[in-house]
């Protein structure tokens, strides 16, 4: 932190953040540390990389911290499949209703109780429109209403075929 000079403005929880108090399976990439990422179901049982890690909810971390919903100016999330978790444990934040930048992977998110479906329908309660950025690339990014979601993950699982 001190590279940054965030000493004083940063802090740190030891937690991943999910949609509850409890622990969660962590699996380890050892080529990637950006892709660590918390497994669902039986898949934690197989990986031979896998170590428990506690987990809280946005919403009482940011609390705890002594941050109101509304003082979030930004939101970016980016955890490799668990998104729609974080958003459940983020009612409050996204009351507020701040920006956010969310990695939108439907591919990814596998835990059967809370997956794309979860996602889009926390995202459409609390957003009116998104933006999608694979189309910024090419110059083309547009501002979509939210109902246009469900448009993207098609695109999505067309290209992945």
């Amino acid at each position: 932190m001190g590279l940054n000079r965030g000493d004083a403005e940063v802090r740190t929880f030891n937690v991943a953040v999910s949609s509850g108090v409890g622990e969660a399976p962590l699996l380890l990439n050892r080529g990637s540390h950006g892709e660590h990422a918390l497994v669902a179901g039986t898949a934690a049982s197989d990986a031979a990389d896998v170590v428990k890690v506690p987990t809280r909810p946005l919403d009482d971390l940011l609390a705890e911290a002594g941050h109101r919903p509304e003082d979030v100016g930004f939101l970016k999330i980016d955890t490799e499949g668990h998104e729609p978790r974080v958003l459940e444990g983020a009612a409050r934040v996204l009351s507020a209703s701040p920006p956010a930048m969310i990695e939108y992977a439907p591919f990814r998110y596998r835990d059967p109780e809370c997956g794309v479906d979860v996602l889009e329908q926390i995202v459409a309660e609390h957003y009116s429109h998104f933006l999608d950025l694979r189309r910024a690339i090419k110059g083309e990014a547009e501002l979509r209403p939210i109902l246009e979601l469900a448009d993207v993950r098609s695109e999505i699982a067309s290209t992945d075929e």
